[in-house]
C-alpha cells in the first residue's frame, strides 16, 4: 500500500511540474487562489483590535463598534451609565413592524430615564450565549437582566414581551468548510472528463448557483445582526469560487492521469 501510495504521488507530481512548466498560466490560477484565501481568511478572522466588543463595567455599559464601521459608516462608541437608581437591564431584541431591527441594552431604574446602547453581534444569539452573557453583565453591574422583544409600530408603541431565544444552530464552522469543498469536488470530477469548455463553465456556475442558495438560506435560516446583502455575498463568493474549481479542474488530469484518457 505505501509503495502504491509512494508511486503515485511521484508520477502525480512529476506530471504537475511539468504541467506548470508547459503551461506558465496555471501560475496565474494558483496566485489568484492565494491571494483570494488570503482576503477571505482575513475577513472571516479579523484581528481582536478592530472586532466590535461589549464592555461591561460596574458604573457603565458600552459598544464599541468595529473600526471598519467607525472609519467608513461614522458609527462612533455608545455608553451608558449605571446609577444608583438602576433597577434593571433589559436585553431586547428589536422589531419594527415584524422586521428585525437589532438589539440593544436598555438601562431602566426609578425616577430616571431609560438610557439604551444599541449593539451589533457578528453571531447568532442562541439561548447559551444570551444566557452567559446575561450572567456576565448581573456580575459586574449588581442588576437583573431581562430578555425581552420590543415590538414597535409605525405610530411610535411598543409592545413588550418575553424574548426566548433558541436552543441554537449548526456549527458555521462546520457549514463553511462544507461549502468550501464544493468547488474543489466539483473542479476534481469534471477535470476528470474530457468536457468542451462551455460544459465546464456551465457545470461551475451551476454549482456556484447552488452554494449561492445554500448560503442564502442558511442566512434566512439563522439570521444575525449582520446581512450581507446579495452584491456582497455574491462578490466574496464568485471569484475564490471561480479560482478553486478552475485549479481543480486543471490539475486533476495531471494528478489523475488514467482518468483523463
Amino acid at each position: 500500500m505505501l509503495q502504491v501510495f509512494y508511486g503515485g504521488y511521484t508520477v502525480g507530481s512529476a506530471r504537475i511540474s511539468s504541467g506548470f512548466r508547459n503551461n506558465p498560466e496555471l501560475w496565474w490560477l494558483v496566485a489568484l487562489l492565494v491571494g483570494f484565501t488570503a482576503i477571505m481568511l482575513r475577513l472571516a478572522f479579523p484581528p481582536r483590535r478592530t472586532q466590535a466588543r461589549l464592555e461591561i463595567r460596574h458604573d457603565s455599559i458600552s459598544f464599541v463598534p468595529r473600526r471598519i464601521d467607525q472609519r467608513m459608516g461614522g458609527a462612533s462608541v455608545t455608553e451608558a451609565a449605571v446609577t444608583a437608581q438602576s433597577a434593571e437591564i433589559l436585553f431586547c431584541h428589536k422589531l419594527l413592524e415584524g422586521i428585525p431591527e437589532g438589539f440593544s441594552f436598555v438601562i431602566r431604574g426609578n425616577h430616571e430615564h431609560e438610557r439604551e446602547v444599541p449593539v451589533k453581534f457578528g453571531r447568532f444569539l442562541d439561548q447559551q450565549y444570551c444566557q452567559k452573557l446575561t450572567q456576565g453583565i448581573t456580575s459586574a453591574t449588581g442588576l437583573p437582566v431581562r430578555l425581552v422583544t420590543r415590538r414597535w409600530s409605525m405610530d411610535g408603541t411598543a409592545q413588550e414581551t418575553e424574548w426566548i431565544p433558541t436552543i441554537g444552530k449548526p456549527s458555521t464552522a462546520f457549514v463553511a468548510i462544507g461549502l468550501g469543498t464544493v468547488p474543489f469536488i466539483g473542479g476534481i470530477v469534471v477535470g476528470s472528463f474530457r468536457l468542451r469548455p462551455e460544459i465546464i463553465l456551465a457545470i461551475g456556475a451551476a454549482l456556484w448557483l447552488g452554494k449561492m442558495l445554500v448560503m442564502i438560506a442558511y442566512a434566512r435560516r439563522y439570521p444575525t445582526q449582520t446581512k450581507p446583502s446579495m452584491l456582497t455575498l455574491s462578490l466574496s463568493s464568485i471569484f475564490p469560487f471561480g479560482a478553486a474549481y478552475g485549479l481543480a479542474v486543471v490539475i486533476t488530469p495531471y494528478v489523475l492521469p488514467g482518468l483523463s484518457k
